[in-house]
């Protein structure tokens, strides 16, 4: 390697070292982005692991100039197939379909779409930033004065911290609420959308919602809470139709979810680290080796496995989560599988369909809680408290 002007390299040991001792600030390497799996995970944290693969986590292991690509261009047209979709519902899904052969890491991502030319220094390429920062990301949330196993002052106050953060907003409420969320947000961007609490769609499973909460073991939960974990998607689909915003990103958040200082930024959410025909949540706990043999959550025991707290994708790829959502969720009813919790359909969702759904694992060094994670990861923190 040392005769060669550039390296394009493998994910090996001998390759990266090579690589990375022949490193020069003219050298270019170019590197697949490590596809991660739970086992590569649980070998990762086991102290006694090679330096190599800790580095494959943190982008920041990498020389500036290394250029990483992740292949990334079939999943949704594969899934189209798979789940035989018809006509008009693969032609809606592709109607915002990014067809590219990767996407792009390099501290940040950048899109070929955008590239006019290599500088060999930082980015993998020139961007033009006027193109670049054009579609900001939409955030989606909702809230709605159900009963919480939180007080209303206590949820209060996590809300007002939320609402404190600038990005484009779209936040589903009552007209009961509609007042607060305005007081809250006072003059930063917010697209307010009133809608009945009877009006959402999965309001209509709201007997079969009785009938697992009365399994619940947990009775801080209630028939209202599933709804409106189940309804997220819904959220996201609506706001999608009108594109407030003109956005290529939509992020669903909690509006709870800021529940400590360490994690605000008013950066968040950054377009690193999105990628397109994927949706990125959060993984809280690992997957049972029964559970990813048979792709399917256990019938009993721990189902927090994937945070539904945040889920990031692109237009596409909320459309056809969509779809995936409706059919797993009914599947789950059909066969009277508990499915109140949306744990139990998100993580069925992510076993059954691995290259589709983004679980981002913390890094190495990150010390929180796991549920608030994706907070730092997409703001200018990158996962650092």
């Amino acid at each position: 390697m040392s005769k060669c002007s550039h390296n394009i390299i493998a994910n090996s040991t001998s390759s990266w070292w090579a690589a990375y001792m022949n490193q020069t600030k003219d050298h270019i390497t170019i590197a697949p982005k490590f596809k991660y799996n739970q086992k590569f995970y649980q070998n990762i944290y086991d102290k006694r692991k090679s330096y190599w693969k800790k580095a494959l986590m943190d982008l920041s292991a990498y020389p500036e100039n290394w250029i990483l690509l992740d292949k990334n261009n079939n999943t949704i047209p594969e899934l189209i197939k798979t789940l035989q979709l018809d006509s008009e519902q693969s032609k809606e899904i592709l109607e915002n379909y990014h067809k590219k052969e990767f996407n792009i890491y390099t501290g940040g991502l950048e899109e070929l779409s955008i590239c006019s030319g290599y500088t060999g220094k930082k980015y993998v390429c020139k961007v033009n930033l006027e193109d670049a920062t054009q579609s900001k990301p939409t955030v989606v949330t909702a809230y709605y004065k159900i009963r919480s196993k939180f007080s209303s002052d206590q949820y209060d106050k996590w809300m007002q911290s939320f609402l404190q953060i600038p990005f484009n907003l779209a936040a589903y409420t009552d007209e009961e609420s509609a007042p607060l969320i305005k007081k809250y947000r006072g003059d930063l961007p917010l697209k307010l959308i009133i809608k009945d609490f009877k009006e959402l769609y999965h309001y209509s499973f709201y007997e079969k919602y009785k009938k697992m909460y009365a399994n619940d073991s947990n009775k801080q939960h209630s028939p209202e809470l599933y709804i409106i974990w189940a309804e997220k998607v819904k959220f996201v689909i609506g706001v999608i139709k009108n594109n407030y915003y003109n956005s290529d990103f939509f992020v669903w958040c909690d509006i709870g979810i800021l529940r400590n200082s360490r994690y605000f930024s008013t950066q968040f959410p950054t377009l690193d680290y999105m990628t397109h025909n994927q949706i990125s949540a959060g993984i809280i706990n690992d997957f049972e080796n029964y559970e990813i043999e048979n792709k399917l959550m256990s019938y009993v025991g721990q189902v927090q496995k994937v945070a539904g707290n945040i889920q990031i994708g692109d237009i596409p790829s909320w459309k056809l989560y969509n779809v995936i959502w409706n059919r797993t969720l009914k599947e789950l009813m059909d066969n009277n599988i508990d499915s109140g919790d949306d744990q139990r359909v998100m993580g069925t969702i992510a076993l059954r369909y691995p290259d589709f759904i983004n679980l981002i694992y913390p890094s190495i060094n990150y010390k929180g809680n796991r549920w608030w994670y994706m907070l730092l990861k997409f703001s200018k923190k990158n996962g650092k408290l």
